[in-house]
């Protein structure tokens, strides 16, 4: 498996040699190693940044990786790949739950580590579910688990605006921090101003049975998206679909709700929407139960009028990866910005990691934060 700074593979042994070549219209590396067991290499940052190096030299182009092996008797044929580099850089902030710490902490594009920040309310031990505005002033999240309270913080320096401590669940922020959508532990959808839990409006159970959860605003802030549950509790549920309602905040209240996807027999629950910046895609998980851990998951793609559905295989795994592997794909969230002339999706992943993490088991398994990329035309991902 191959990652953006390092390299690993396996197979050999440790008086092997190898052979790594990259090699592009302007660019070409060669590096030759030994006692590389387990396979892994990482590209040097002194005297050169290798990686810096070749993303600067080559925009929007194709990278030829090969790898060779040397057992001191027989050189191997090379291993090849191909990698696309896209025409921009990343930007932005990364945030999510470190679940075993109890607290959202958020990772800076290019940092190598991620920054603690968030100023917890006094009593508050355990920040979680959250959402952050289009525009990156605000952040919600819930508290403490079972009934969720919530509270939203400024992101600059990570104080508390606000906290409030009525069963909640999760939440959706408006894209300039005004409004939060909250309340889907009682089975309904209130909104409220960032720095009050007075109800404004109301989205209620559907017609026909069915309760809201998991809502996500749209950044161009006219619309709603969220799940809504036929069985369980707000949290723990299985059957499930995507549906979407317009937010009028002028009046205020929802309309036009709707149903975009419908749960598979073999994954009865739709989650985790998510928005792309021109608010004309919807990203969401499709698995068999709302808990991800030992959920078999999978990530689609719908226009708003769910002419256009696609699944999201490649960046899942789907073909090159076990199928219990490829089935570990959960939680998207889109970058709030394309680049390069692509949308970004950001979503968890439990499948194994080269020779680095190899633990298969549901259980235990580790949660990785992956990215993959999207045409923004076509909205099919590479």
């Amino acid at each position: 498996m191959w990652r953006a700074v390092s390299a690993a593979w396996n197979g050999g042994a440790a008086t092997d040699t190898f052979y790594l070549h990259l090699t592009a219209p302007t660019f070409e590396y060669e590096a030759y190693l030994t006692n590389a067991v387990p396979g892994r290499y990482a590209f040097p940052t002194a005297p050169t940044d290798v990686w810096q190096k070749l993303t600067a030299s080559v925009v929007a182009s194709d990278v030829t990786v090969e790898l060779q092996r040397y057992d001191g008797a027989t050189v191997y044929q090379p291993v090849a790949s191909s990698w696309h580099i896209a025409d921009a850089d990343l930007i932005g902030t990364i945030y999510y739950w470190e679940v075993n710490q109890g607290n959202v902490v958020r990772l800076k594009v290019g940092d190598p580590a991620p920054e603690q920040f968030i100023q917890k309310p006094p009593g508050v031990t355990c920040v979680a579910c959250h959402s952050v505005s289009a525009d990156g002033t605000t952040l919600v999240a819930a508290f403490h688990g079972g009934y969720s309270p919530w509270g939203t913080f400024e992101t600059s320096d990570g104080a508390s605006l606000y906290a409030q401590d009525s069963a909640s669940g999760f939440q959706a922020i408006s894209p300039e921090g005004d409004y939060v959508v909250w309340g889907q532990v009682s089975g309904v959808a209130n909104l409220s101003t960032f720095d009050s839990n007075t109800v404004l409006a109301t989205l209620p159970p559907m017609v026909g049975g069915g309760y809201p959860a998991f809502p996500a605003w749209s950044p161009d802030g006219t619309k709603l998206a969220y799940t809504v549950r036929t069985d369980g509790n707000w949290l723990d549920f299985t059957s499930a679909s995507l549906w979407v309602s317009d937010v009028d905040l002028v009046t205020p209240g929802f309309a036009g709700d709707h149903q975009l996807v419908a749960p598979t027999a073999g994954r009865t629950t739709v989650t985790y929407p998510t928005w792309s910046p021109d608010s004309e895609w919807i990203a969401y998980g499709r698995a068999t139960q709302a808990r991800t851990r030992g959920a078999l998951g999978e990530l689609g793609i719908t226009n708003l009028d769910g002419s256009q559905q696609l699944q999201l295989d490649r960046g899942c795994g789907t073909g090159y990866l076990a199928a219990d592997q490829s089935s570990a794909c959960y939680e998207p969230t889109f970058m709030p910005e394309s680049r390069g002339g692509y949308f970004w999706l950001v979503f968890v992943s439990e499948r194994t990691y080269g020779n680095t993490l190899t633990d298969t088991n549901p259980a235990s398994r580790r949660k990785q934060l992956w990215v993959m990329e999207i045409g923004r035309a076509s909205c099919r991902e590479r």
